[in-house]
């Protein structure tokens, strides 16, 4: 259902790329450095590369320079249900990224079930306006 569907994964033999879909087979930082200015600005965004706070808010502040107005962007692994999910290979520290963005000023909604998906808009935008 999209035209166009861009992803980063250091490691592309986990799926099967759809027809639409250019894949960067590279670190979420290597992208946004050398390709993030020059693909249509993203509607909607997953955050679900390294599971670490301050790598998971570099990538945040990565895709609010080149999201568009009323992007939604979801970020995976915001809610572990007990102390072994805070395991680096599972939502490691994540979660604390989410408190950030709430205390930055940023809507931001936490669906609570395990291992938990956040949603926020980082450029929103009035509909009034529009209207």
């Amino acid at each position: 259902c999209c035209k166009a569907v861009t992803g980063v994964d250091r490691d592309q033999a986990l799926y099967t790329k759809p027809s639409n879909a250019t894949i960067y087979q590279m670190t979420t930082d290597e992208f946004f450095l050398m390709f993030g200015k020059t693909i249509a600005p993203p509607d909607l965004v997953l955050i679900d590369a390294c599971h670490e706070r301050h790598q998971v808010l570099r990538d945040f502040e990565n895709v609010r320079a080149i999201c568009a107005d009323n992007a939604l962007v979801v970020f995976h692994d915001t809610f572990p249900a007990n102390n072994s999910y805070v395991d680096p290979l599972l939502c490691d520290n994540s979660y604390l990224a989410a408190q950030d963005i709430v205390e930055r000023g940023f809507e931001l909604v936490t669906l609570p079930f395990p291992p938990g998906i956040s949603i926020c808009r980082p450029k929103p935008v009035s509909l009034v306006s529009v209207l």
